[in-house]
């Protein structure tokens, strides 16, 4: 039992049935309730066909414009009108998430970048603070083996006579 309805076709002035909802017979196994529910159940997933993208179109905008979907402004728009205000409506919000990305990505490149520059700088220091290491102890095994090699050379006394206080 699909429900027909009667349109004009534009500037014809003929009338043209249009058919919603599964085929004929279908509906007849169901209660009133459960034949409307597997009307916009069936309707909801038919967008194959103009008619049901018609339906999509109308019920977006309905839902986009919080207006009724017998509203008189939105009977008045046509299918290139209701398509072009869905896809206009969805490439700005896709736009508009695009920004966002890329603005995103620009922050996350420089925060890794601040902190690139910031591990090589630690990095860095801590070679720098090895390397001052490394010749601190460099240079005390340097003059314990300068202090061995004299006290061998002058005896195990060198230097014990010397006055330190100047």
């Amino acid at each position: 039992m699909a429900k027909e309805h009667k349109e004009k076709s534009r500037g014809k002035g003929r009338e043209r049935p249009r058919v919603y909802g599964p085929p004929e017979g279908e509906l007849n196994k169901f209660s009133t309730l459960e034949a409307v529910h597997e009307l916009a159940k069936y309707d909801a997933r038919n967008t194959d066909t103009e008619d049901g993208l018609i339906l999509f179109l109308k019920s977006w905008w309905s839902k986009q414009y919080n207006r009724p979907l017998k509203d008189p402004l939105l009977e008045s728009y046509t299918l290139p009108e209701l398509l072009y205000e869905y896809y206009d409506k969805s490439e700005r919000a896709l736009a508009a998430e695009e920004v966002i990305e890329l603005n995103t990505d620009k922050i996350e490149a420089a925060q890794e970048e601040e902190t690139m520059g910031w591990v090589e700088e630690e990095e860095r220091k801590d070679r720098e603070a090895e390397e001052t290491e490394a010749k601190a102890k460099k240079e005390a095994e340097d003059e314990k083996w300068m202090l061995k090699q004299l006290k061998k050379e002058h005896g195990d006394d060198f230097g014990k006579d010397i006055d330190t206080d100047f």
